[in-house]
């Protein structure tokens, strides 16, 4: 016999799921889920929104979600057909996923997603990163200096631009993107320079990168050429202290004193000073070249313009400019290490501390909310993919199962505490905690999962149970 109490009751419950939220009495039911099922393939991102609920992304577009930090999931429901390579939250419910000629949008705290139409041609579209601002405001970046906003949860997504003013390469990759939420309009995006954006991604500036090698510009005395032996002995012995940087280039420019402009450059023939400026630049380059610096790692900036005449009906005033740029009180070539770097991830504590990794172990530092940015010791010889802050301090993995931690804003790393987790080799490729710093995750090739709970300090691996 039907027992119909138990019937009305199960219809009950499947109506208040399908409702999402539609029930009293207690028989609030959660949005139907599918049966749970372990993250798999190559996980490449992850958003923690509060201390129980944990969202994570696969390269093949498969989205997962949990509601206890991890220890079960459930797969998302998601259009098919879709490459993701981003994720972000902007409160437990709301969030985006980011991919190849597609944007998702979940309002459920990533149990459905759907899509949202992108500006332009969407095929050719390569998104690599998204920063979830609030529930309405996002900004996403990716192959090709696209960058992408909305300000309306993804009703209108536009086109942005890259950079607003000054030196830079705007078609670069952008790989990461990070905002600043709870009303906050700075946001940051990292490739192979740092820019930083204080309208919510609309414009944006280049951030110079400050290296921590200095060196005394070398000076010469009017009209000469020739560097003093005891300015060649200085560059020498500087070369001889560089030479472990592999990762660097040498950059030389020169100034000219305000006497040898007057006298040579306006009295007499420009060209004359160009003679002589050009003269000191290959004085210091040869040294470089002769000490065994390869000839594609230096590079001359501020070289004289010998066609000036050609532009005086366009730009009458280029020579001009060119004397001011130059100006200085002594005649001197000045001698430049510059890191090169590309980063792949950068995050800005609410402290204002702000850590940059990327290629071959790269870090740079800011200590003052990422207006200004120093080149730091590299932590690694292989990639840095991802870099988050917990309360145990700032975390950074990559490739070759790279873990790293700092206790102290990234003046040093360690390795975590790991001793409850056998030996691992894949790729980590992000992590994010949650909003007090104290439950942290980290995705990685193969469906790894570590967690923490003690805000980075020390990490397990997460697995499904066996059958």
């Amino acid at each position: 016999m039907v027992d119909l109490p138990s019937v009305r009751r199960f219809m009950s419950l499947l109506l208040c799921g399908l409702l999402s939220g539609a029930c009293s009495d207690g028989e609030v039911a959660e949005t139907p889920a599918e049966p749970p099922a372990w993250p798999r393939g190559h996980l490449v991102d992850v958003a923690v929104p509060d201390p129980g609920r944990v969202v994570v992304i696969a390269e093949n577009g498969e989205i997962h979600w949990s509601p206890d930090a991890g220890r079960s999931w459930r797969p998302s429901r998601v259009p098919a057909g879709v490459t993701l390579r981003g994720l972000s939250m902007s409160d437990p419910e709301h969030g985006w996923a980011v991919g190849e000629g597609v944007i998702l949008r979940t309002d459920d705290g990533g149990v459905r997603w759907r899509r949202q139409r992108l500006p332009g041609r969407a095929a050719g579209i390569r998104l690599l990163a998204v920063s979830a601002i609030d529930r309405e405001s996002a900004v996403a970046v990716g192959e090709a200096g696209v960058v992408l906003r909305t300000r309306d949860a993804g009703g209108l997504w536009e086109f942005a631009s890259p950079i607003a003013s000054g030196p830079g390469r705007a078609g670069e990759t952008a790989f990461d993107v990070f905002c600043h939420g709870g009303g906050a309009t700075r946001c940051w995006m990292a490739g192979a320079e740092i820019r930083v954006s204080d309208d919510l991604g609309a414009s944006w500036q280049n951030v110079g990168i400050e290296d921590p090698v200095s060196f005394e510009p070398l000076g010469f005395d009017f009209g000469e050429v020739e560097l003093t032996d005891p300015g060649r002995d200085r560059l020498l012995a500087f070369i001889e202290d560089q030479r472990g940087r592999s990762h660097s280039t040498w950059r030389i420019e020169p100034r000219v004193a305000r006497d040898e402009i007057e006298q040579i450059g306006r009295r007499r023939d420009p060209e004359a000073l160009f003679d002589l400026i050009a003269a000191r630049l290959l004085e210091v380059r040869s040294q470089l070249e002769e000490a065994g610096i390869p000839e594609d790692r230096i590079f001359v900036y501020g070289t004289p313009p010998w066609d000036y005449a050609d532009s005086l009906d366009d730009d009458p005033d280029l020579l001009e400019r060119y004397w001011a740029e130059r100006s200085a009180p002594t005649s001197e070539i000045v001698v430049r290490v510059v890191e090169e770097a590309v980063f792949h991830a950068l995050c800005v504590e609410d402290r204002g501390v702000g850590l940059a990794v990327g290629e071959a172990g790269a870090l740079a530092r800011s200590r003052d909310r990422g207006a200004h940015w120093r080149m730091a010791e590299r932590i690694s010889p292989h990639d840095l993919l991802a870099v988050g802050s917990g309360r145990g301090g700032f975390v950074a993995v990559g490739a070759q199962g790279g873990l790293w931690l700092s206790s102290d804003e990234g003046r040093s790393w360690r390795r975590p505490d790991l001793a409850a987790v056998a030996p691992f080799f894949e790729t980590l490729h992000a992590l994010a905690f949650s909003p007090s710093g104290e439950i942290g995750i980290i995705v990685g090739d193969r469906g790894l999962l570590l967690r923490s709970l003690d805000g980075g300090v020390a990490w397990e691996r997460l697995e499904a149970a066996a059958p």
